[in-house]
């Protein structure tokens, strides 16, 4: 799952062996090609690692070696990363908007449910939430030109069956669902709407839905300032708090109860396009990125941040500037951060920001790192997925396993972001 947990707060609470200490040691383990480009970040746990393609091929890794256990090809694009609950794997499709449920143990397709009414418009780029047998995923089909509503939907794990769908606006206004959901400690789920065509209610916020009957509960909005205002990337949950970043580069903090604002935190000079990462907190530190895009058509570097700031809204150090607008959402595990910067993975310390190792995947980082007692893994918009690992052997070598024979387009971070 994104960012760890059901409260999206990419917090990694058990012992790795990475550390400030340790992190200098860390080498790669091995890495998979998969010939196709990989913005969905890797799911690691049990052993296995889950990597989704814009191939559509969704495959299962032993998180040791890295060989392939299982590869099943779903009918589109995976933009987003897959939820394992028990031995069933939740995929969520771009193009036609689908949710496709495999078995985790081979791979065999269970049920797949429409989640959009749009067709080939409409997809699914949120990490699907699954909660006691219900499945919640979004879907992004607004954006102009097309201003088709999107939707949060709840299906039973079981069977796929429609529960309830939630609208975000009338035909005609947009508003996507494009970010991971979030469990709130009261049983709502949160998530972040997307531009209207116009004006409407539910656009640029983070909205709470009742988890059982998807009736609503609140909406926190986003500051109206900026070309692009709404919310790309997921709540994360700590101490009754949310925490989430707005594209047009302002940070908030607001109360899981009600969605009423705590605090509001301008992380630009020159708001613009800010973040579509989820932020990541231990309860103590909050960690997140931004960059303020100064040219649309992406002739110019934008340069971007990463910030740690304290759950009071103070800041306690920022790093970069970095290269080019980041969305990979950082992990915290023991006294380091995790994430993607431009082509690297990084480990910082978490209580100042310095760098303490850097890998250079060769191509951009669009996707969150998964970080767990088996190691680091990662993927990149090259097509890779790569396994690291602290004192691990440095005589991994890339090895192709990809069932697409077409070689990875080459990827903008500016044009090919939400």
């Amino acid at each position: 799952m994104q960012s760890r947990n059901p409260q999206r707060n990419g917090f990694q609470g058990e012992a790795t062996g990475l550390s400030s200490n340790t992190a200098s040691r860390l080498s790669l383990r091995w890495a998979d090609d998969f010939g196709a480009t990989i913005t969905a970040s890797p799911l690691a746990v049990g052993g296995r690692v889950y990597v989704a393609t814009e191939a559509g091929q969704v495959a299962a890794l032993n998180a040791a070696s890295g060989n392939v256990l299982w590869s099943t090809a779903v009918s589109g694009p995976v933009h987003a990363t897959p939820t394992l609950d028990g031995s069933v794997l939740i995929v969520g499709v771009y193009a036609p908007g689908i949710v496709v449920a495999l078995n985790a143990a081979n791979g065999s397709v269970l049920w797949q449910t429409p989640v959009t009414a749009w067709g080939a418009v409409g997809g699914v780029r949120t990490e699907p939430l699954v909660v006691n047998g219900t499945v919640y995923v979004g879907s992004v089909d607004g954006d102009p030109p097309d201003c088709n509503p999107g939707t949060l939907a709840a299906l039973s794990e079981a069977t796929g069956a429609p529960m309830w769908s939630w609208r975000t606006a009338q035909a005609g206004q947009g508003v996507a669902v494009w970010s991971p959901i979030s469990l709130a400690p009261n049983g709502d789920v949160l998530f972040g709407t997307g531009n209207s065509c116009g004006t409407y209610q539910y656009a640029e916020s983070v909205i709470a839905l009742n988890g059982a009957s998807g009736a609503f509960d609140w909406q926190a909005m986003t500051l109206r300032q900026g070309p692009d205002i709404d919310v790309g990337g997921g709540v994360a949950e700590a101490g009754g708090l949310g925490f989430f970043t707005g594209k047009n580069g302002y940070f908030y903090a607001i109360g899981l109860a009600d969605g009423a604002q705590v605090w509001q935190i301008s992380l630009e000079s020159d708001p613009g396009y800010g973040s579509i990462a989820t932020p990541a907190t231990d309860g103590v530190n909050v960690v997140t990125q931004s960059g303020a895009l100064t040219d649309a058509d992406a002739n110019a570097s934008p340069g971007s941040r990463l910030f740690d700031y304290g759950i009071d809204g103070s800041l306690r150090w920022s790093a970069g500037p970095f290269a080019y607008e980041e969305f990979s959402s950082p992990a915290i595990a023991a006294d380091v951060v995790v994430t993607g910067i431009d082509n690297t993975l990084q480990v910082r310390s978490l209580s100042s920001g310095a760098l303490l190792w850097s890998y250079d995947t060769g191509s951009f980082v669009y996707a969150s790192p998964a970080v767990v007692p088996s190691g680091i893994y990662i993927t990149s918009t090259g097509g890779k997925a790569f396994a690291f690992g602290v004192g691990a052997g440095a005589s991994a070598v890339v090895r192709r396993v990809g069932s697409s024979t077409r070689s990875a387009p080459a990827w903008h971070p500016w044009r090919d972001s939400r």
